[in-house]
């Protein structure tokens, strides 16, 4: 519940053991490419089906997300609902190659797939920062986003974003009934559950692990036959 979240943050901050706070409407790891929209580059008229996320000015720094030029949006902006957003370093050679993508704008038209984004701006964005490439979707995917561009999100007003801790302890099952206390205590009839990125990236990790096994096993069954045949 947006009406929430504020709450919540303020609270988990005052305790001190919260490093950063941010959103996004998809948290990356969870398996699921990004969405796309179709997006016209100023400059260039490149058309791409880019990937796209929204964000709040803190997500890059909860990550460790290095901006290579340019900056992140302000809050104020992410407010505003400004027409700004920052783009991966993949996106910008691929909109714009040769070129400077800072001050480009882009044309976004409608979501491509399923029903329309309404949560995305219609019209022209202007580039105010490119960011390392990073991978978004499954971790066994082991490549970054082709394509991805960051539109900046406010806590306050944008329905369907997922709020993200990150502790300046080591102790995360602490965090995570801080969490949940805070949400029961404020808004105790708003549903919600709380999942830590390592169990996600655990369970990543486990099915790529039993899927190589299985894979080594059956290769192993075939040499054998080979062998004996």
């Amino acid at each position: 519940d947006p009406a929430v979240r504020p709450r919540v943050a303020a609270r988990l901050t005052a305790s001190g053991a919260v490093e950063e706070i941010a959103y996004t409407s998809k948290p990356p790891g969870l398996g699921a490419a990004l969405p796309t929209a179709r997006m016209t580059a100023s400059a260039t008229n490149v058309v791409e089906s880019a990937g796209y996320t929204l964000v709040s000015p803190g997500y890059f720094r909860l990550f460790d997300i290095d901006i290579l030029r340019g900056r992140v949006f302000t809050s104020a902006e992410a407010t505003a609902g400004a027409g700004v957003v920052l783009v991966s370093r993949a996106t910008a050679a691929s909109l714009w190659p040769g070129l400077d993508p800072i001050g480009q704008t882009i044309d976004v038209a409608l979501v491509e797939a399923g029903r329309p984004d309404r949560r995305l701006p219609r019209g022209s964005v202007r580039v105010i920062g490119v960011t390392e490439d990073v991978a978004t979707g499954a971790l066994t995917d082991a490549v970054v986003d082709r394509t991805c561009v960051y539109f900046p999100a406010d806590a306050q007003t944008v329905p369907d974003l997922a709020m993200l801790v990150r502790t300046r302890l080591d102790d995360v099952t602490a965090l995570t009934s801080a969490v949940s206390a805070a949400v029961k205590e404020l808004a105790p009839d708003t549903p919600f559950t709380v999942t830590r990125m390592r169990t996600l990236l655990g369970l990543a990790v486990w099915i790529f692990q039993a899927f190589s096994l299985t894979a080594s096993l059956l290769d192993g069954s075939a040499c054998t036959r080979d062998v004996g045949g």
